[in-house]
């Protein structure tokens, strides 16, 4: 459980996790998470021209555009009307080891998790043209056949792309984050030739994750607890392998 107390120099707020689009993803304010999400809560697409001239909007949306929430109730969408959105910060960090030994055979594995966190898909909104939209964005997008009203259209800018919970989704994981098999030869046998020890192994780490989030991975290696949680295209983690003999005489 985290929880703001005080913040010093006078200050009541702190913006930081700027997006690709310029927008603050995070505000620390007393009484919340520190580095909490921050920002917009979509409330759907416009369908039609009607709603576009009844609901609240910033002013340039189109049909098929985000209708996001006026949450203070003033007939227009301002920065009044961003909230908090959730917390980077998991609400359960848990991990665990085993291993046994039979017959000369070994086995270990490490498996690690955390539960109860939300991270932000920023790079999703860092792209280079309409073409180069990821799932979250072109699954089930708005189109006249198709009027979405959780996806918008595809568009190269507008408010789309502003700091919304579309943004966010589920940083749970569960890894295996080691495991080593080996095998030691009978010492009998060994004997023979001069040794004391050898023993024959595999080892491998990051070989599966159980995530739901749609990036490469929820773990972002962000040096700025005010930028946790935000994915700005962080290098993936890599899988590695490795085989070995260990011998001593």
């Amino acid at each position: 459980d985290n929880n703001v107390l005080r913040l010093n120099e006078g200050r009541s707020e702190i913006f930081d996790g700027r997006t690709a689009q310029g927008d603050f993803a995070t505000r620390t304010v007393v009484g919340l998470p520190i580095g909490a999400f921050y920002g917009y809560q979509v409330a759907g697409v416009f369908q039609n021209a009607e709603e576009l001239a009844t609901l609240p909007k910033f002013g340039s949306e189109a049909v098929g555009d985000f209708r996001f929430a006026d949450l203070n109730g003033d007939g227009v969408l301002s920065a009044l009307d961003r909230t908090y959105l959730g917390s980077p910060i998991p609400t359960l960090t848990y991990g665990f080891t085993g291993g046994f030994e039979i017959f000369g055979f070994d086995v270990a594995a490490d498996f690690f998790g955390v539960k109860g966190n939300k991270v932000v898909n920023a790079k999703a909104v860092a792209r280079f043209d309409t073409p180069n939209w990821e799932t979250l964005w072109y699954d089930n997008h708005w189109t006249p056949d198709n009027p979405s009203q959780t996806v918008p259209l595809v568009t190269n800018g507008g408010h789309n792309y502003r700091m919304s919970d579309f943004l966010l989704e589920d940083g749970s994981f569960f890894r295996l984050r080691s495991v080593v098999l080996g095998y030691s030869f009978p010492k009998n046998w060994l004997s023979r030739v001069g040794m004391t020890r050898a023993r024959l192994y595999a080892s491998g780490t990051n070989l599966w994750t159980k995530q739901s989030y749609s990036g490469f991975t929820p773990e972002f290696p962000n040096a700025r607890v005010f930028e946790a949680g935000i994915d700005y295209l962080n290098y993936p983690m890599s899988k590695t392998f490795l085989f070995g003999l260990d011998v001593a005489f």
